[in-house]
């Protein structure tokens, strides 16, 4: 089985983890745990369902330059961006970026990306989880304070990325500096923040059990075999930190979006995507009822769950949508593939992940794509691609 490569912490990062401890530490449930979600809820076009993600997984990008970067895409036919692509990569399971298409003129492009390594010196800022409160130092506790928006979201930030490493036992500086805290990337400035390069505090105490993340959320209620894994272990109700800020040489990847022109006529069109990306078209009057209850709940927030052994109907599904391969990578405690599907005259994109890992549970963010050619111009709010960007998410 091919894979693209996706490492274990971005795995479990992108499908939600509900763990106190380190993955090589947690005991097997002895069983296969299925996980299958369809989105959007209500269904899309066709075209639309292979637009653009409106949001990006860099802390960098937010929707205001990922909406500016589509759009200089669309004018020059290129764009870059650093540490993460602009489309998502597919799951374990799969090699390459998920299919999306733009309209250009009237040709429809299908977007291409390619990776590259890259090194830059930039001023890396990240909190240092210590073991104790230090005696002979100022401590902040309220680190967020007077910060600007962007400043405020840097902080929550790299507070998320200190619980996390103390709840692992995880040393931070052998962490890749994009992971342990934030690397001002463009269109990040360092000239419009405050903490950089002489921050108003040193020291501080944050609370782990404000630190909302995918990460670290707990499992669904619904999901009771690891709704009993998110103790917070050796965390402390106030941790103490460490802030580090200093410029560091950063190796990241480049990534390089390019417009690979389709055709330009929509019926062909509509044909190709058909061909090349909908594995299958569920009628559901020829749907047994337990296949029809499958597909339903995999609409909703929680998604359709089963285990090892799975029903037919789940089965005859999956088995659908070309899910055939269902083998969990030796590496990983766990495996996704994604497909797409026509149902009911409405067209989703949906999601299998598999795991045999108590720690895992299965969170998806969706978000309605930017159409290929939806004619509506950007709005501009002032922030320009190299000012520092100030909107709260």
């Amino acid at each position: 089985m091919s894979r693209s490569g996706v490492t274990r912490r971005r795995l479990l990062a992108s499908i939600g983890v509900a763990a106190g401890t380190s993955i090589a530490g947690c005991d097997r449930l002895g069983t296969t745990r299925y996980a299958f979600r369809s989105a959007p809820a209500d269904g899309t076009t066709l075209t639309d369902l292979f637009g653009v993600p409106r949001r990006s997984d860099a802390f960098h990008y937010d929707r205001v330059a990922v909406d500016r970067l589509i759009r200089t895409l669309r004018e020059t036919g290129r764009v870059t961006t650093l540490e993460e692509p602009l489309l998502e990569a597919l799951p374990s399971g799969q090699d390459g970026y998920v299919p999306a298409y733009l309209a250009v003129d009237g040709t429809y492009h299908r977007i291409r990306v390619a990776a590259e390594p890259a090194t830059f010196d930039r001023w890396v800022v990240w909190m240092e989880p210590l073991p104790e409160r230090p005696a002979d130092a100022t401590v902040a506790e309220r680190p967020r304070a007077d910060l600007s928006a962007t400043d405020r979201r840097i902080v929550d930030r790299i507070a998320r990325a200190a619980v996390i490493a103390r709840r692992e036992g995880r040393d931070q500086s052998e962490t890749r500096a994009y992971r342990r805290g934030v690397v001002f990337f463009d269109p990040l400035n360092p000239d419009a923040s405050d903490l950089v390069p002489d921050p108003p505090f040193r020291h501080a105490l944050i609370d782990p059990a404000a630190v909302a993340d995918p990460v670290t959320t707990a499992a669904p209620a619904s999901d009771p075999a690891t709704a009993e894994t998110t103790a917070d272990g050796d965390v402390p109700a106030e941790l103490p930190v460490r802030l580090h800020v200093a410029p560091q040489t950063v190796g990241t990847t480049r990534y390089v979006h390019a417009l690979d022109p389709v055709t330009d006529d929509p019926e062909t069109f509509r044909t190709r995507l058909e061909s090349e990306h909908v594995a299958a078209s569920f009628d559901p009057g020829s749907l047994s009822a337990p296949q029809r209850d499958v597909i339903a709940t995999s609409l909703t927030a929680e998604g359709y769950h089963e285990r090892e052994p799975i029903s037919d109907a789940f089965d005859a599904v999956l088995s659908r949508l070309e899910f055939g391969d269902r083998t969990i990578p030796a590496e990983l405690d766990a495996a996704g593939w994604r497909s797409h599907y026509e149902f009911g005259g409405a067209y989703y994109a949906a999601r299998l992940w598999i795991t045999d890992s108590s720690i895992v549970s299965v969170s998806q963010e969706t978000e309605d794509p930017i159409p290929m050619d939806d004619g509506v111009e950007i709005p501009d709010d002032g922030v320009e691609m190299d000012a520092n960007i100030t909107i709260d998410e």
